[in-house]
């Protein structure tokens, strides 16, 4: 009886094993993965309805799910391997994020950030099914296929923040955008089978116009006085304006004034 020798190695996520030459074998899965039998790209069921899944040790394949004479018809059969413990790590990096440095007088600027993120496999059948469609798939696969929606998150984390802070004293916010991130990256990951296990940020790429001078003098600044002087300047620009038209009103009430005595 044939033996196979299955699991994930490296950057693999999930393992293809082509069994369709098969007549039937015993499978040997590697300590702590799962893998799952399936036929033309489908789950293959046992006679109860359930999905035909091997833990790690020996289990024979019965005759009757890998037969010769699937050939005949045709039928590709495949083993799906995977490791629900293994947490998979990879890079992330965005380049311009354009924003407005509202404490250099609105100055317009862009910013990089990179970091790392984490995830393992948390259900290995809606993995199968929704992320690599019964194929081998890398880490680089999953990053691939999840960078839109991974950069749009973290780019709104880190405008909402730039809204009422500068770029330059973005390291007090990094973990209150580590959480916020993670928290929104969670249920996208759950669709593809998969769960964020971490997130972090590990640098900042200011831009390149903005001087050392600049930055000492933002990171000098008193938010609370900016704060107040901001809305100082409000309403000294409401009261001038107030008083400018009290002074028009005066000056024609004078010179209607004027007018009658005439």
């Amino acid at each position: 009886m044939k033996h196979i020798k299955v699991g994930t190695i490296g950057n693999e996520v999930i393992k293809r094993y082509d069994v369709s030459l098969l007549p039937d074998a015993i499978v040997e899965v590697a300590l702590g993965h799962q893998a799952i039998l399936c036929k033309n790209n489908a789950l293959e069921l046992d006679e109860s309805g359930s999905e035909i899944i091997f833990q790690s040790g020996k289990n024979p394949i019965n005759e009757k799910k890998v037969k010769r004479r699937d050939r005949k018809k045709n039928i590709d059969c495949q083993i799906l391997c995977f490791d629900e413990r293994k947490e998979h790590t990879y890079g992330w990096g965005i380049k311009e994020l354009r924003y407005t440095e509202k404490l250099l007088g609105d100055y317009e600027c862009e910013l990089g950030a990179n970091g790392e993120f984490g995830f393992k496999v948390k259900n290995g059948l809606k993995a199968i099914d929704n992320l690599s469609a019964y194929e081998s798939f890398t880490v680089e696969q999953v990053k691939s296929k999840l960078a839109g929606s991974i950069n749009t998150v973290i780019m709104g984390a880190l405008s909402l923040v730039l809204e009422n802070e500068s770029a330059i004293r973005l390291d007090k916010h990094r973990q209150e955008l580590e959480n916020a991130v993670l928290e929104q990256l969670s249920p996208i990951f759950d669709r593809y089978g998969l769960r964020v296990t971490k997130f972090n940020i590990a640098s900042f790429k200011l831009d390149k116009g903005i001087s050392e001078e600049d930055k000492a003098k933002v990171k000098g600044i008193n938010m609370a006085k900016y704060e107040y002087d901001k809305l100082k300047d409000v309403l000294d620009s409401l009261a001038k304006k107030q008083l400018d038209e009290q002074a028009f009103l005066m000056q024609l009430a004078k010179t209607q004034n004027k007018g009658g005595k005439k």
